[in-house]
């Protein structure tokens, strides 16, 4: 003969699946009656499946328990991912929150930094090729030139808008 059995954590108690036991042949001889070989921790008591909540074993009987891990959203500013069981929390929401234009600027600000600095390094191998045929008395690709003229002129717009925004 066989039986649902019902698994929990052996920390959290949170319900992880069912398996199945069986009879344990020579106590139920001895005993007279059914003794089941039960796994630590479990139960034969069913845990009833509710959506948004995890059983939790407490014992005797099955708790239920809020479950929201995984779900993103904000508390204040900060962006965050519910990782523990309970209820969410007060200052919780998943609506991003708005930026001051204080906070707008410096994010442009960082964000035309990090430009400024991608096209340094892209600009730097036309560079390294023009100094390179200079230095040894040849002329620099006309690709070469092009290239960083095209960088700069982008480099110049960046610090441009940069400017108003300091300003």
């Amino acid at each position: 003969m066989f039986k649902e059995v019902y698994t929990y954590n052996e920390e959290s108690n949170e319900y992880i699946g069912e398996s199945i036991t069986m009879l344990d042949p020579e106590e139920t001889r001895m005993q007279g009656k059914e003794i089941w070989m039960i796994p630590p921790n479990s139960t034969t008591v069913k845990p009833e499946l509710r959506e948004g909540y995890a059983p939790i074993w407490n014992g005797e009987s099955w708790n239920y328990v809020e479950d929201h891990r995984g779900e993103k959203g904000y508390i204040g500013k900060e962006p965050i991912e519910i990782k523990e069981l309970g209820p969410l929390p007060n200052e919780f929401s998943i609506e991003k929150p708005e930026l001051t234009l204080e906070e707008i600027k410096e994010q442009n600000k960082q964000e035309i930094l990090l430009n400024l600095s991608r096209i340094d390094q892209a600009s730097s191998r036309s560079l390294r090729a023009i100094l390179t045929a200079q230095l040894s008395g040849q002329e620099p690709e006309i690709a070469d030139i092009n290239k960083l003229n095209e960088y700069e002129s982008l480099a110049k717009d960046f610090r441009t808008v940069l400017a108003k925004l300091n300003g």
